[in-house]
């Protein structure tokens, strides 16, 4: 048995243990609702994984979109931000989709996916959001004096940078849970199969939805240099928010004299 394959199992466990039709220990149940729910998160399971073979369970929940721009307050949809949110969605099994401004209106953010995996999504991508800022902000300091004119530029460029890089280590970390995947003989490469389909089915759900959208890739103009820096900046942002929550939020993870 994999390392998965048991973690799996330990979901289930919890799971049957949070049943209250099954359990009268009130306690006993939320804290293995609680203990599965972070389990599910931190290692991605999906509902399929979760099913017992041949055994009767709840359908999929179907899917749904959710308009990120609500929580953005009066930010506009930057190239960064909606990059930022690409990486987010596609390394979780969503779709981002960006809705350009009318006349007097901003831009939108949508997400579409599974409810569980939107839920990931949408706080993953505002922890990450908080921290490019942060990260960003905390560069700009220690280069105030070269910045001179280009303050803003820079500033975009950098952010760019960043979240190239966070984006990349999001679907390298992907890519290399499918890797494991495929080494595992039936059902891996039959969880695999079910990823695709649902791929197929979210983007079919999409176009409806937005049935003049069309997938094209922005471009955008960036200082190379910057840029590239910015990508090795962001390899010391923390994916997960669990060391963030131990330090000192005026602690930042960047040496004393940063390479603009």
């Amino acid at each position: 048995m994999t390392e998965r394959e048991s973690i799996i199992e330990k979901v289930r466990r919890l799971l049957a243990l949070a049943d209250r039709s099954r359990n009268d220990n009130i306690n006993e149940a939320l804290a293995a609702e609680k203990i599965a729910r972070q389990l599910v998160q931190e290692h991605r399971l999906r509902q399929f994984e979760l099913r017992q073979d041949g055994a009767d369970c709840e359908p999929l929940q179907p899917f749904q979109r959710r308009d990120l721009m609500g929580r953005l307050g009066g930010y506009r949809v930057t190239d960064w931000r909606f990059n930022l949110l690409v990486g987010v969605a596609e390394s979780h099994h969503c779709v981002a989709v960006s809705i350009a401004a009318g006349d007097g209106e901003r831009g939108r953010m949508e997400i579409f996916g599974r409810p569980d995996d939107l839920d990931v999504v949408t706080y993953t991508f505002f922890h990450l959001e908080r921290e490019v800022q942060l990260h960003v902000q905390e560069l700009g300091r220690t280069c105030r004096r070269r910045l001179s004119g280009a303050r803003r530029r820079w500033f975009r460029d950098t952010r760019l940078g960043v979240v190239e890089s966070v984006g990349r280590r999001l679907l390298a970390r992907r890519a290399a849970e499918e890797r494991k995947l495929r080494k595992q003989p039936g059902r891996g490469t039959c969880f695999l199969a079910h990823l695709d389909q649902e791929r197929l089915a979210l983007d079919r759900y999409v176009q409806q939805a937005h049935p003049d959208l069309t997938d094209e890739t922005d471009t955008f103009e960036a200082d190379a240099d910057t840029f590239a820096a910015g990508i090795k900046h962001g390899r010391s942002i923390e994916l997960g928010d669990r060391k963030a929550r131990r330090l000192n939020p005026g602690t930042r993870l960047l040496p004393k004299e940063a390479a603009c």
